[in-house]
């Protein structure tokens, strides 16, 4: 991802934000907690937003309230 960041960059152009789906709607295919702490410091230290899509995952659909509970961001 670092490399995409850069590369946009390099070319003049901007990233806007980094949007994820905690599942993804096909599949319903799931990345790992430290994947996604890792992406979350990426985006903290390029200064880029990072946004977690919720629409199908919010409300305690996952069994938690919201399925980026199950990342333990607020460990970080």
């Amino acid at each position: 991802m670092k490399k995409i960041i850069d590369a946009k960059r390099a070319e003049g152009g901007a990233v806007g934000a980094i949007i994820v789906e905690p599942i993804s709607s096909i599949e319903n295919q799931i990345a790992t907690p430290n994947f996604y702490r890792k992406l979350r410091a990426l985006a903290s230290d390029e200064g880029i937003p990072f946004i977690v899509d919720e629409t199908k995952t919010g409300m305690g659909a996952s069994g938690k309230n919201w399925a980026h509970d199950y990342w333990y961001l607020h460990n970080d």
